[in-house]
C-alpha cells in the first residue's frame, strides 16, 4: 500500500477552502443580520407576516443604503477570498463556487440556531 501524498490529493485542498468561507461566513453575519431585519420590517410588514417598529420613522432608504454597503463588502471580501483560494489551491469550478456559498451561511444559521434555544 502506497502512503504518499498522491493517495489523496484534494483532502488539503478542499480544507482550506472549507476554512477559508468559514471564516468569510463570521465577516458576513452582519451583513445577513442587517438583511434579516429589513425583510422582517419591511417586504413581511407589506404582506401582513411582520411587523415595523414604531420608532422606525426614517423610511426605506437609509436601510438600503446600509444593506447595499453592507452585502456588497461582504460579496467583494467573500469574491476575493474565494479566488484566491481557487488560486493556491488549485480548485474551481461549479462545485467549489457553490460549496463555497454554502458554507459562508453556516455561522450565520450557527448564531440563528443559538439564537432560537
Amino acid at each position: 500500500m502506497d502512503t504518499d501524498d498522491t493517495a489523496r490529493p484534494g483532502r488539503g485542498r478542499w480544507t482550506a477552502a472549507v476554512l477559508a468561507n468559514l471564516l468569510a461566513g463570521c465577516l458576513g453575519v452582519p451583513a445577513l443580520f442587517v438583511l434579516l431585519l429589513f425583510v422582517r420590517s419591511y417586504p413581511l410588514a407589506w404582506l401582513g407576516l411582520g411587523s415595523r417598529d414604531p420608532n422606525d420613522n426614517d423610511g426605506i432608504l437609509p436601510w438600503i443604503l446600509l444593506l447595499g454597503l453592507l452585502i456588497t463588502a461582504f460579496l467583494s471580501v467573500w469574491v476575493l477570498v474565494n479566488l484566491l483560494v481557487a488560486r493556491l489551491t488549485g480548485l474551481g469550478g461549479r462545485r467549489f463556487w457553490w460549496t463555497g456559498a454554502a458554507l459562508c451561511l453556516v455561522p450565520t444559521a450557527l448564531l440563528a440556531l443559538y439564537d432560537a434555544l
